[in-house]
């Protein structure tokens, strides 16, 4: 049976222009932060309280156009969902 992901009580929060969304792992080992002032989206994944990704620039381009430059966040919707999967294919 899959574990749901969790979210952050506290996802969505203002510091000083910049914007941040925190997604966390149910056991909240691991934690997955998108950040985003006007021009760019920036993320960085934090493992075990030690930086596992450092703060990269989130691009996507599409017929030479940066679809991620210039983006708004207009709210976050949450919510959460229980799912299992088959773990053997065919065969489970």
């Amino acid at each position: 049976m899959a574990t749901p992901l969790l979210l952050n009580k506290d996802l969505y929060s203002i510091h000083a222009g910049l914007r941040e969304i925190t997604i966390v792992s149910p056991n909240g080992s691991i934690r997955f932060e998108l950040l985003s002032d006007q021009t760019t989206l920036r993320y960085h994944v934090v493992f075990n309280a030690e930086k596992a990704i450092e703060t990269s620039i989130a691009s996507m381009i599409v017929d030479g156009v940066n679809l991620s430059h210039g983006t708004q966040q207009r709210g976050v919707t949450r919510y959460r969902i229980h799912e299992t999967h088959a773990t053997r294919g065919v065969h489970s």
